[in-house]
């Protein structure tokens, strides 16, 4: 899967969450100031959340949101199939 967040002004944007094992992990810029992550998600549901320049911890735009086991919010991805 990959995922896509739109923050043409930051100088960095992270990503952490179930599939990076809650590491925080470095998005890529495309050259249309769009962030990219590729995330290897097995079925199931998966928690994700995002931040630009050492901000706040943010649930991705567009994303059904949940909180974490601290409160936080959260992204919920989901990728259908056998569990």
């Amino acid at each position: 899967m990959v995922l896509l967040i739109d923050a043409p002004r930051a100088e960095s944007v992270e990503l952490m969450g179930d599939a990076t094992q809650w590491t925080v992990t470095q998005m890529t810029r495309n050259k249309h100031g769009k962030w990219r992550a590729e995330l290897k998600l097995a079925p199931g549901m998966h928690r994700v959340t995002v931040r630009a320049d050492g901000g706040r911890w943010i649930a991705p735009p567009g994303l059904p949101m949940s909180n974490d086991d601290y409160g936080s919010p959260v992204g919920m991805i989901v990728v259908k199939g056998k569990q």
